[in-house]
């Protein structure tokens, strides 16, 4: 697996929210419910296990959200839904953001979910 780069960039996504859809965001993120999380080419796409399976997309460019889409029924209105948020949160508290333009990511890369993280800190220190 490729490491993603590390920068001080963050995904300036809070604006496209509600705070009712960040706080549910949050518990969607804390609860481990996202379950895959792969960038490529300045779009993020991600699957989340709520009551059922929602892929999430997430283009952006530099720092900034272009596009979101959910398959959620709150998403199919034209809203921001809960699954983009936890997305996002994610992103920004796994300090694993997108890599700058002038400093593009090399082919596919795949970030390890909260819960694939946990379980390696408990190999690595048993």
């Amino acid at each position: 697996m490729m490491t993603m780069k590390e920068s001080q960039m963050k995904l300036e996504f809070k604006t496209f929210f509600s705070d009712t859809v960040l706080n549910l965001g949050f518990q969607i993120y804390q609860s481990n419910k996202i379950t895959q999380i792969e960038s490529k080419e300045h779009i993020i796409h991600a699957q989340v296990l709520d009551h059922e399976t929602y892929d999430i997309e997430i283009k952006y460019h530099k720092s900034k959200i272009e596009h979101m889409t959910c398959t959620c029924s709150y998403a199919d209105f034209g809203y921001y839904c809960m699954h983009m948020a936890a997305v996002c949160i994610y992103l920004e508290h796994s300090n694993l953001i997108m890599s700058r333009v002038e400093d593009p990511i090399e082919g596919d890369v795949s970030i390890p979910c909260k819960s694939e993280v946990e379980e390696r800190k408990k190999q690595l220190n048993p």
